[in-house]
């Protein structure tokens, strides 16, 4: 029940005034969303603690999409090697454990455009839960977000198509997989295969109680993040 969360980080090097518009990245995020519906669905619980995504499309659950501006520079943070103590405040508008939201709502997906001081550059803000999206997962909605961007710089009329046909179907998966098992390790074991009334009551408690104490508890934890830069 955890979220994928990354910050990217861009330089506006031309000093050009209409740097990566916010309608244009907002427009493109909503048609990136169109081959991803997953992401507007709500998370439910069965009786038996499994949970599954519901798309309604009479009762979508948007992504939270933010935007704000800071009066931190580019330069400052890259000349900090990008460190996160030098990084705008409230960057990440989520933890790393899915909780929800002011409404209650627990949201498959968070966004958060920060403007840098001086027009300098931005830093954009993508949290997609887990259970929904993976790491590849998470850079392919990105990478699509980017072509569509790229799609509504170049005049075109039409988002273009992902190159590959994206199935949300879960049980697909579990119809592929080999009947034969690797045993696993003791602590693999404990913590994931074998039953005990924490598992239990923790299966049993709405997603959104979880996501409200497993917070808290990652509160009190001493935890420390990278921020890895990968340069041509």
């Amino acid at each position: 029940m955890i979220n994928v969360p990354c910050a990217t980080f861009y330089q506006n090097h031309s000093a050009a005034d209409n740097f990566m518009p916010s309608d244009q990245l907002k427009t493109a995020f909503y048609l990136a969303l169109q081959a991803f519906p997953i992401l507007a669905g709500h998370l439910k619980r069965a009786g038996d603690g499994r949970f599954s995504m519901v798309v309604d499309k009479d009762n979508l659950n948007m992504p939270e999409y933010l935007e704000s501006t800071s009066d931190v520079h580019y330069k400052d943070i890259e000349s900090a090697g990008f460190h996160k103590s030098v990084w705008p405040s409230g960057v990440a508008t989520v933890g790393p454990v899915m909780a929800p939201s002011a409404n209650s709502t627990i949201k498959t997906a968070n966004v958060h455009i920060v403007r840098l001081k001086d027009n300098s550059g931005l830093i954009l803000f993508l949290s997609i839960i887990h259970c929904v999206a993976d790491g590849f997962s998470y850079f392919t909605f990105l990478n699509h977000w980017a072509a569509a961007c790229k799609a509504i710089r170049s005049g075109a009329v039409e988002t273009p198509k992902p190159v590959v046909e994206f199935i949300f179907d879960r049980s697909i998966v579990e119809q592929s997989l080999s009947t034969e098992r690797k045993q696993l390790d003791p602590i693999t074991s404990g913590i994931f295969a074998q039953s005990s009334l924490f598992s239990k009551w923790l299966a049993w408690i709405s997603p959104e109680t979880r996501g409200r104490m497993l917070n808290l508890f990652g509160s009190l934890a001493k935890s420390e993040i990278h921020v890895f830069h990968m340069a041509d």
